[in-house]
């Protein structure tokens, strides 16, 4: 075992000491009874342990926070305050319970805590196979109020005095069950007493089984549900810690060892539905052998379809093993010998991954012939996932035919390869060697020279990447090939390369295009995300690789033309400026000393240098960011000497919105939500190809699909309409589209969020064959080290609250306690992401860092032995003390993020002064985009509301196969869908992916349409119009735009939804008429606001009480979809006339 799991495996051994127990050791073991524990009087059990708790029967809730007044003992200062009033609700299972009924609402709100009971049993259920003897191993703790004497050095009392504490028996018995007593043609029942008091039952064991009805009662197989039950009752409805049991669990198995228990029964499926059997056969190698009640269940020694051994667990773990891209023997898909080998040479080596490729599909149809055991629908299953298989080969062969047929395609090729090369390069540069401005003699200068690369890196590509690049060469050359019309979907696990494989697409498809034609330049590619700060994290990135094409592009501009490569960023006015005026101020504000910068880039992505303002003397100086003249504009222009892009041309990079309409860049960078603006920006044109001579992007990359769903979803389904049909063109009378690509790490039901998103079909890559996790492309490495689940219930607290407290708290000791180790295996585990569902729940943790962590922490070192005068002698303070805490959440501002996010690539140095952040609370707008190596802890507080929030919020961290991570999901008893996942805790994260949810797009419902149908009209009218129409909507567009506009959008409806088609018709006619009969003088827009009739105005925006409501509200967002109202104040009276605004 490595240090850093080492580290790992310690935190959770720590962690189940305080939630469960026990935790023998300071101040006292009993040393004749196997060590076993003893608590100080104040630490009662009660108070002291949370979690494999069952208490008397009849126990109600709601005095839980109550204690016996002889447990009452005085405590000081260090001691934990009392718990907070609310408790939380455990089932109580009946022991003549026949079926399993689920009548809870399956909501996230919280259960009812009146007239509810503490949990007095706990169990699981598992089919058997009954064996001869089924042997029950029960284990549980009870403890007893005695005197111990200690000793002191003090003179009076002889040198000894008593003092009560909390001594701990353990109860450790095995029970047998035989067959006679399980089988049989009605329900068995069985009682066992594991434990008595004064000659009463305790501690019991009460067994159930039931014949299921598939099978006959002549059968062995039977459904058995085992239940440990304290049958103590508490007397005035108080129980005392010497009336429950502790750290309580059983272990089932086969008298004689053979594996007796199946696969537990599953839901029937719906066998028309392709996606559930798709599921079932990739899962079906993950088997569950039991369900826990009120607890989790586990299993071990899987032999085929059966297991030895089924178990509660009050604390379940589940390790996640990566899915990693293949390395495949002998395939070396080196980047530089792409490069800068001969054309024969590198279509042999796309050649040979496509020759390894076919053998591995043919070895899984012969696997699939030799399994007999699998049903005809799975079978017909397993042969169409094989059918894709085949199909994705036959498209790389397409690519590699046509590398070999176009030279142009060739050199594209080659180019790219060459320009990724120097991407991974200068992105690291950029990115990790950032180089600082120093004041020196009076004068500016770099911390260090810029020494040019040499490029001689070994940067390889992944397999999935090359192949993902070559199924869509065709799609690229062949405007008119059927391949352009579906969407090909990357579907692979976070931290994969999936960005690095659209990247190595898009430059394909902007040198193509130079090179078939060196003066048709325009905006060839659209990148899109779902959140400002992907995009400008994603941004540097792909600067880096324009950066790389453009200096290719100076090497041969006879044939590559003399345009540039450009990038620009369009994501909005809170993050960059809208027009140069704007940019002009934010540099002048910089200059000033103020903080918010607005031009994204801190660093050269060439060479690394330092950009923004930094103070000399007594002034601010801006580096990187231009003041150019003749016209006045701000530029990014570096100011290393060496830098390829040290002139006044400066970097080929653009965030101004009024830059980008007048110079589309080659690569456009943007959120889905300013697409939205269209309809007030007709000078956007340009972006289309319209006005300048240039075809229209032929490359639409959508990242992370699988936040396109909801209401957010159906406005980018909606406005990709317009979106759409400006980026068709016509070409020898055939109408030419955009190739689409998308990508994702988790989704569900693809083929549906597509088609209603885009209205085309879809290719799932890399497609999957037999089992989940072996593509060819990637693969389950079994011999790494994976992601950690740990779930945390405690239902002995008296509140969701206090457990927050406890895990917390826990969480973040337990680094500090292992000393001896090295700053670097301590570091993935200092820093703590706590992961909320709601701004809610993050905005009461903040309050508990400031006060209730700190005390519990202050107490547990008064338990753990860490008073002040015993951590004098020791060389190093093991007690953890918080110092920094940051927030990555919506409430952030933009300018702020990134300064937030250099904090947390600080590494612990192994010193109580290191800046290291402690904890970082975050909503999901961490799920994408975040990428800090580092981080390997994280406590996610209750379960997220979808399963692909859930994935993509913990593969934050533990992103290092050498740092690997450690996720603790903080359940909330009182909620039925948090009690069911903890239940379902090993059934749910080894087929984690089986359960991510289908989306919901619903592009032309009514809600939709009302607030963005006449966008559509008005963004088609003004693009497709002529130069009065864009301007001015004082002349009605004319039928036969109409009928275009109707047309294109009715194509659309067609395919996503047709049964809305007449509403949409009709909506569409009816503001037509309204725009003909009023005529308005203008558009509308955002900076007049007078009296003259707008025919739109920004939704949210402000009224003009001449307007009479006239106009049409209309989204500047996607996320503009929630109704909103107007508060108006009241004056004079209650009057129709008696009223006026007050703002």
């Amino acid at each position: 075992m490595n240090e850093t799991l080492r580290m790992r495996s310690n935190i959770l051994d720590f962690l189940r000491k305080e939630i469960v127990g026990p935790a023998p050791g300071y101040p006292a073991i009993q040393i004749d009874s196997d060590h076993q524990e003893i608590l100080r009087e104040q630490d009662s059990p009660r108070q002291r342990y949370s979690a494999g708790v069952l208490f008397p029967q009849r126990s109600r809730v709601h005095r839980q926070s109550e204690t016996h007044d002889d447990e009452l003992v005085p405590v000081d200062a260090d001691s934990p305050e009392q718990a907070p009033d609310k408790t939380i609700k455990d089932l109580v299972f009946e022991a003549n319970t026949t079926d399993t009924e689920d009548e809870q609402s399956q909501t996230d709100r919280d259960v009812s805590m009146a007239n509810e009971f503490l949990p007095s049993a706990m169990g699981l259920s598992t089919l058997v196979r009954v064996p001869d003897v089924l042997e029950v191993r029960v284990e549980a703790g009870v403890y007893e109020r005695r005197e111990m004497t200690w000793s002191s050095r003090r003179e009076k009392n002889n040198g000894e005095y008593t003092q009560k504490g909390w001594w701990r028996s353990q109860i450790e018995q095995i029970v047998d069950v035989k067959s006679d007593e399980l089988l049989g043609s009605n329900t068995q029942v069985v009682n066992r007493t594991v434990y008595e008091e004064e000659g009463c039952v305790a501690l019991e064991l009460h067994v159930v089984s039931r014949i299921l009805p598939d099978f006959s009662p002549k059968e062995r197989q039977r459904l058995v549900t085992i239940t440990l039950i304290n049958r103590k009752r508490s007397e005035n409805k108080t129980p005392s810690s010497e009336d429950c049991f502790y750290q309580c669990g059983f272990s089932v198995k086969a008298g004689s060892d053979e594996p007796c228990f199946s696969y537990y029964p599953e839901h029937s499926i719906n066998c028309k539905n392709l996606n559930e059997l798709s599921l079932q056969l990739l899962h079906l190698h993950r088997r569950s052998f039991a369900v826990g009640h009120g607890c989790a269940a586990d299993w071990e020694d899987t032999q085929g379809n059966m297991a030895k051994v089924v178990r509660t667990e009050v604390m379940p773990t589940y390790e996640t093993k990566p899915v990693l891209p293949t390395k495949l023997e002998g395939l070396n898909l080196c980047m530089k010998r792409l490069r800068e080998g001969n054309k024969e040479s590198s279509i042999r080596l796309c050649a040979l991954l496509r020759d390894k490729y076919a053998e591995w599909i043919q070895q899984k149809e012969q696997d699939l012939s030799a399994i007999d055991d699998l049903s005809l629908e799975l079978r017909q299953t397993a042969m169409r996932h094989l059918e894709n298989c085949r199909l994705c080969l036959k498209r790389i062969d397409d690519g590699i035919a046509i590398l070999t047929k176009d030279h142009n395609v060739y050199r594209a090729f080659a180019l790219m390869n060459e320009a990724m090369l120097m991407q991974q390069v200068h992105y690291k540069i950029s990115s990790e060697n950032r180089r600082e401005w120093i004041l020196n003699q009076n004068e500016l200068k770099l911390e260090r020279p810029f020494e040019r690369p040499s490029y001689e890196s070994d940067h390889e590509w992944r397999p999935f990447q090359l192949a993902f690049i070559l199924i869509n060469l065709r799609s690229l050359a062949v405007p008119s090939s059927l391949d352009r019309e579906i969407v090909d979907l990357i579907w692979f696990p976070t931290g994969g390369g999936k960005t690095e494989a659209y990247l190595g697409l898009s430059t394909i498809s902007m040198f193509l295009r130079r090179l078939r034609n060196a003066e048709c330049a325009g905006t060839t590619v659209l990148m899109r995300y779902t959140l400002r700060l992907l995009t400008t994290q994603q941004f540097q990135r792909a600067a880096s690789l324009i950066c790389a094409c453009e200096v290719l592009r100076r090497r041969d501009n006879e044939t590559l033309g003399d345009e540039r490569f450009s990038i620009g960023l369009w994501v909005g006015g809170d993050v960059t400026p809208n027009r140069e005026t704007d940019a002009i101020r934010a540099l002048q504000s910089l200059l000033r000393g103020q903080s918010t910068n607005k031009f994204i880039l801190r660093s050269c992505p060439w060479c690394g240098a330092a950009m923004g303002s930094l103070k000399v003397g007594r002034r601010f100086d801006c580096k990187g960011y231009k003041q150019l003249s003749h016209p006045t504009r701000v530029r990014h222009v570096c100011e290393e000497p060496n830098c390829e892009f040290n002139s006044d041309s400066g970097l080929p990079i653009s965030v101004i919105d009024e830059h980008i309409y007048n110079e589309p860049p080659t690569l456009l960078i943007g959120t889905v939500d300013k697409f939205a603006m269209l309809a007030f920006r007709p000078e956007a044109r340009k972006l289309f190809g319209i006005d300048i001579q240039c075809p229209p992007p032929e490359l639409i990359i959508q990242d992370e699909l699988h936040l396109i769903s909801g209401p957010l979803g159906s406005m980018v389904g909606h406005y990709e309409t317009a979106i759409d049909a400006l980026c068709y063109r016509e070409s020898d009378g055939i109408r030419i589209g955009p190739k689409i690509v998308a990508s994702t790490a988790t989704i569900s039901h693809a083929e549906n969020q597509v088609k209603s998103l885009y209205g085309r079909d879809v290719f799932l890559f890399p497609p999957q064959a037999i089992r989940l996790g072996d593509s060819f492309f990637a693969e389950e490495r079994d011999d790494e080290m994976g992601r950690l689940y740990v779930g945390v219930f405690a239902t002995a607290l008296s509140s969701h609250v206090r457990s927050q407290v406890i895990t917390m708290s826990a969480l973040l000791q337990a680094p500090n306690l292992f000393g001896e180790q090295h700053a670097e295996v301590v570091d993935p585990y200092w820093t703590l992401v706590g992961y909320f569902n709601s701004l809610r729940e993050l905005g009461h943790a903040a309050t508990l860092i400031r006060a209730d962590i700190r005390e519990h922490l202050n107490a547990m070192w008064n338990r753990l032995g860490l008073q002040v005068e015993q951590v004098r002698k020791l060389s190093k303070d093991p007690r953890r003390w918080l110092r920094s805490s940051v927030e990555l959440t919506s409430r952030v501002q933009s300018e702020e993020i990134p300064s937030i996010l250099q904090k947390l690539f600080v590494s612990y140095d192994g010193t109580q002064s290191s800046e290291v952040v402690d904890v970082c609370f975050a909503t999901n707008m961490i799920q994408v985009g975040v990428d800090i190596p580092r981080l390997s802890l994280m406590t996610i507080v209750g379960q997220p509301k979808t399963t692909s929030e859930y994935i993509q919020a913990s593969s934050r961290i533990g992103r290092l196969l050498e740092r690997p991570g450690i996720v603790i999901t903080n359940y909330n008893p009182s909620k039925p869908r948090d009690r069911s996942h903890y239940e379902n805790f090993r059934s749910y994260h080894q087929c984690i992916y089986r359960y991510v949810e289908p989306t919901s797009v619903t592009a032309f419902a009514a809600p939709v349409r009302e607030r963005a149908l006449h966008a559509l009209v008005v963004i088609l009218c003004r693009f497709w119009g002529d130069q009065e129409l864009r301007e001015r909507p004082t002349q009605c567009p004319d039928e036969k735009l109409v009928r275009r506009v109707k047309d294109c959008i009715k194509h659309r409806v067609k395919i996503v939804d047709p049964a809305e088609w007449s509403f949409v018709e009709n909506e569409i006619d009816e503001f037509i008429e309204v725009w003909s009969n009023t005529l308005p003088s203008r558009y509308g827009d955002f900076g007049q606001f007078d009296s003259t009739l707008p025919l739109m105005y920004p939704a949210g925006g402000q009224q003009h009480e001449e307007w009479n409501n006239w106009p049409y509200a209309t989204p500047t967002s996607m996320r503009s979809v929630d109704s909103e109202c107007s508060a108006r104040q009241l004056l004079y009276g209650y009057g129709v006339n008696s009223f006026k605004e007050s703002y």
